[in-house]
């Protein structure tokens, strides 16, 4: 299992940040490679709802589909893959006087990956890295605002 854990200090609020990170409409924003995403059903989001976005990867279009294992209003989100990814992706935001410290973690089952262990968490780590980076600036510019 992979496991990696990426940490920022965005200075926005809590609830600011959560608008953003936990709404899949934002992720083309802020993530790499997502060019859409959308809740598979209506409403507030709650346990057992599924998420969907759409990346390209090099040059493929593919669909990835996480059903929410946990949330906790502008606290916490916890997505865990839909065969056959084994993907959990954990957000968890922390209110601080300086704005939120944002955290993502992620779960990847790699054990047929073992020898390119170290390579993988090493790309995925810096895909984080720098999605979180680029969240901070659209949220502390301004660029990307909640209504």
């Amino acid at each position: 299992m992979l496991e990696i854990e990426v940490a920022i200090t965005i200075r926005r609020p809590r609830q600011e940040v959560a608008t953003v990170m936990f709404d899949p409409h934002h992720a083309s924003a802020w993530m790499r490679g997502v060019h859409h995403g959308r809740t598979l059903v209506r409403g507030p989001l709650r346990r057992g709802d599924r998420l969907e976005q759409v990346t390209r990867r090099l040059g493929r279009r593919r669909t990835r589909v996480m059903e929410v294992v946990e949330y906790e209003a502008e606290r916490r989100l916890m997505l865990a893959g839909v065969a056959p990814t084994g993907l959990h992706v954990h957000y968890v935001l922390e209110g601080i006087p300086e704005g939120t410290i944002a955290r993502i973690r992620m779960l990847y089952p790699a054990s047929q990956l073992r020898l390119l262990g170290p390579v993988l968490r090493a790309s995925l780590r810096g895909r984080v890295v720098r999605d979180l980076r680029r969240l901070k600036t659209l949220m502390e510019s301004g660029v990307l605002r909640v209504v």
